[in-house]
């Protein structure tokens, strides 16, 4: 039964990894996706600029939380340790705070005004 959950969980940290991969092709390409870089700025720059600073700090912020002995610690006491680390915990959190963090970016234009 565990060998099933493991692979399970697995599975949905991969396909978590790949939903947001195409999400950010869409994002970047314009394709299929609700809001991209080609999107009109919702915000002047200075918030903007704000914004998307703190998202990217967010996500530094739970890269350098990870990487900690002490979180280390406290994952290899909750989860199996083969399912620790770079293996599943890693891409599983690092993608779904991506998934979460690019829609609420906020488009930045620095050409004049047409």
């Amino acid at each position: 039964m565990k060998r099933i959950l493991s692979f399970i969980y697995g599975l949905i940290a991969y396909l978590t990894f790949l939903m947001t991969f195409l999400y950010l092709i869409g994002f970047e390409e314009n394709l299929l996706v609700p809001k991209s870089l080609d999107s009109a700025p919702t915000e002047n720059l200075t918030i903007a600029l704000l914004i998307n600073l703190a998202l990217i700090g967010l996500f530094g912020l739970q890269h350098s939380g990870m990487a900690r002995p002490g979180f280390k610690k406290w994952c290899l006491k909750t989860i199996p340790s083969h399912l620790d680390g770079n293996i599943v915990n890693y891409p599983l959190t690092s993608t779904s705070h991506v998934k979460v963090t690019i829609p609420k970016f906020l488009i930045i234009t620095l050409r004049g005004k047409t």
